[in-house]
């Protein structure tokens, strides 16, 4: 059985049978009214354009480190509030800490201003176990005690002496004090005064307030009600000290203004897709019938998208939003291709479904085709965006079918002179005897195309596919120039069987390290082996303080001094890490502790400040056994070329899939024809847009399957015309404007990745119908 016959049995069927009218508006009850409840409650949308990526990591230590990184980064947040008298910057932001945590959305992270005396209390036992890298290299690599002699006669003599008598009697070389001075802290430029971290700059007093996040930056959930609170709280704070600035730094509020750039680009190309859309409809179908069941078919297909992910998921992505709102543009041509159809002959709303039926399935089938394969893919966002997609064409289609046959009352008449301009000027180059229009139009396809391949180029960096805010960028480089903080998401992951042996290596890493701040490679480092050394090294520690300082370095105190010291006593057990969690004294320590539930091996995490140099770093470090050197962004970025190649094996699967219906349909002749429009499409595109300064990456890989679906529709169709038939020209040259109000629209948009998206479908689509005439071939006789 042919496909025009098998596609005139299904068209009957929809269209007659009242079974499948009744269930279908049922059904489309039942969207509208759980689409509208979600839309009254709020839609979960998130932001984090990483949530789009797959997980695709060999060394499942490798996902687990990253995961804890990138959360505990995510979950913090850092604030700046300033003025130009202390006293009030440090009341304004008590009142803003007060505010925000009397929410219980966040909680403390910075140790407390007791943490000093806690720590020493904790280490004193420990005294001659603990080194700081200075008097170690003085004691191991120098084999000198000198230095360290020479500390505490200056702290008893020198002018700027200041001495404890007790703790000269039991530290009587200040190793503890060392120690500590040594201890990785937040800033050097902040200070505590009154019992707040504060630094100075720009005129003002700057008064820190930092806070961990108890619920995720990326969940609109949690971000509408803390905007809220954050927003209460720094307008009371203004209106009792006007002249107070608060400085943000975290995830959620770049998350947030990601989730409302999102909806307002979804809000605002929908709206224009929409309204041009509209306008196209009202100047050729000089009616409102055809726009207001084309309204509804479009409607019908958003409602079953939103529907199918609501259920699906827990969410929708904010990028589904965007590619969401380009369904319009796909959506419509069901409407088109029906209604182009009262240009022609046919009265009879059964007799212009009759026509456009196998178009419309033999299309519908295609595109649900390129769209499956995007839901194969192992992208979560991708997966989502497709069965978003395919659930909203299906809805269209289904509206078309089943109910314009039913209710269409639109009469007969003549195509607007903009339209039959269009469609000869399509079909002249095809049509004419002599080829020189269609050499004229291939060759300068080509030839820009050519001029395209030296500006070509690809860039899969993650970084450059977001579009953070200005305003929030300013504020976080002020908040990092006056405290002094690098952020950074690179870092180490240091594993072993145990603490001990995770500890022993962190400290092999640390030798290296030290250099490197001596070098300028980075600023500091924070990790457990600084505030508790392994067994082994503090065993080391103890007999190079035994024999280095407690024969020669007590002999030479004496010397000075006429004064009898001795070392501390040797305690019965070792520091461990388990005695400074139980302490509670520094949070973020337990944080840098990761165990793989089903080995039990341990993973610490160092945490790079101030990193200037990657690639040195990254040099410098390797051949460390267990030691790993973490970047998320540039494995993202790998990632994502890894998956741009993918992208392109999933289009030649669309091409493969859809070769052996074209050729069923039209024969191997006629159906090759019909392929070659959309394949030239896909395959010109790259250039053209590098042409125009946009790189190749694997958003625009993405784009490229769906311009192939595209193409292929306007092909079907101009193959099932088989001879310039001006109706269903219409409906290709209406279907082509429909796809740029709505896809090529997302090249404006303020997300990089949309951008690069949006201008691959505008170039393809645009080429895709200027070839799709290629495929009418000779007349056909398959007119209703």
């Amino acid at each position: 059985m042919e496909w025009g016959e098998g596609g005139s049995r299904f068209a009957g069927a929809m269209g007659r049978s009242v079974g499948v009218l009744w269930l279908w508006l049922l059904l489309l009850v039942g969207i509208w009214g759980y689409a509208g409840w979600h839309w009254w409650n709020g839609f979960p949308v998130e932001t984090d354009l990483s949530s789009l990526l797959p997980t695709e990591e060999q060394d499942p230590w490798r996902k687990i480190a990253k995961d804890a990184v990138l959360k505990e980064i995510s979950s913090r947040i850092t604030l700046l509030v300033g003025h130009e008298d202390g006293a009030s910057a440090r009341a304004a932001a008590q009142r803003l800490r007060q505010a925000l945590e009397q929410t219980g959305m966040i909680v403390p992270d910075l140790p407390a201003p007791e943490t000093a005396k806690e720590l020493a209390s904790l280490y004193f036992p420990h005294r001659n176990s603990l080194l700081s890298d200075a008097d170690r290299r003085a004691l191991l690599d120098k084999r000198e005690e000198r230095p360290l002699v020479a500390r505490t006669l200056g702290q008893l003599f020198g002018l700027a002496g200041t001495v404890d008598s007790r703790l000269l009697a039991q530290d009587p070389f200040f190793l503890l004090p060392s120690f500590l001075l040594h201890l990785p802290t937040p800033s050097r430029r902040l200070t505590r005064v009154a019992g707040e971290l504060q630094t100075t700059g720009e005129g003002k007093t700057w008064i820190l307030v930092s806070g961990k996040l108890t619920g995720s930056p990326y969940a609109t959930a949690f971000q509408q009600p803390f905007m809220t609170a954050w927003t209460t709280a720094t307008t009371e704070a203004k209106q009792h000290w006007p002249s107070v600035q608060f400085l943000r730094m975290g995830a959620i509020f770049y998350a947030q203004a990601g989730t409302e750039q999102a909806i307002g680009d979804s809000s605002r190309i929908a709206g224009v897709s929409l309204l041009l859309t509209v306008l196209l409809f009202v100047v050729t179908f000089r009616g409102l019938q055809p726009l207001l069941f084309s309204l509804f078919a479009i409607a019908n297909g958003l409602a079953a998208g939103f529907v199918v992910c609501l259920i699906l998921f827990d969410h929708l992505h904010a990028v589904v939003l965007l590619l969401g709102s380009t369904l319009i543009g796909v959506a419509v041509d069901y409407s088109l291709f029906y209604f182009t159809q009262s240009f022609s002959t046919r009265a009879a709303p059964a007799a212009r479904l009759a026509k456009t039926q196998v178009g419309l399935l033999l299309g519908m089938l295609t595109t649900l085709l390129g769209y499956a394969c995007l839901a194969v893919s192992p992208f979560p966002g991708l997966y989502q965006a497709a069965l978003f997609s395919m659930a909203g064409l299906l809805a269209s289609f289904l509206t078309v079918v089943i109910l314009f046959p039913r209710w269409d009352r639109t009469p007969l008449q003549t195509m607007p002179s903009f339209l039959l301009f269009l469609v000869e000027w399509l079909a002249r180059p095809w049509v004419d005897k002599a080829p020189a229009r269609r050499r004229l139009l291939v060759g300068t396809l080509l030839l820009l195309a050519l001029a395209g391949v030296g500006r070509f180029a690809v860039d899969d960096d993650i970084r450059r596919q977001q579009q953070p805010s200005p305003l929030l960028q300013e504020e976080q480089k002020r908040v990092q120039q006056l405290t002094g903080w690098g952020q950074t998401t690179q870092f180490f992951l240091v594993e072993g069987k145990d603490d001990e042996e995770a500890l022993q290596r962190q400290e092999s890493l640390a030798d290296r390290l030290f250099q490197m701040v001596a070098d300028g490679v980075l600023e500091s480092w924070f990790g457990t082996a600084r505030f508790v050394p392994s067994r082994h090294r503090q065993e080391e520690n103890r007999q190079l303080v035994s024999a280095r300082l407690g024969s020669a370095g007590l002999a030479a105190l004496h010397e000075q001094t006429g004064l009898t010291f001795v070392l501390p006593p040797t305690p019965p057990h070792y520091l461990t890490l388990d005695h400074l969690f139980a302490a509670g004294t520094i949070p973020l320590l337990r944080e840098t502790r990761l165990q793989d539930p089903d080995t039990g091996r341990i993973g610490h995490l160092i945490f790079l400040v101030g990193l200037q140099q990657v690639e040195s770093l990254r040099r410098g470090t390797e051949g460390l056994e267990g030691v790993r050197f973490v970047d998320p962004s540039a494995d993202f970025s790998t990632l994502l070329g890894r998956y741009r190649e993918r992208a392109l094996v999933l289009l030649s699967l669309a091409v493969l899939l859809t070769m052996p219906m074209l050729i069923g349909r039209y024969g191997w002749r006629q159906g090759l024809r019909a392929m070659l429009p959309p394949l030239t499409s896909c395959v010109l595109t790259p250039f053209l847009l590098a042409l125009v300064g946009i790189p190749f990456s694997f958003f625009s890989a993405i784009a490229l399957v769906l311009v192939f679906s595209a193409g292929i529709d306007y092909t079907v169709f101009c193959a099932e015309a088989g001879y310039p038939d001006p109706p269903m020209l219409a409906g290709v040259c209406l279907a082509a404007l429909t796809a740029l109000f709505s896809f090529g629209l997302l090249a404006w948009s303020q997300t990089a990745a949309m951008q690069a998206f949006g201008g691959a479908m505008f170039i393809g689509v645009v080429i895709a119908l200027l070839l799709a005439p290629a495929a009418m071939g000779t007349p056909r006789s398959r007119d209703a």
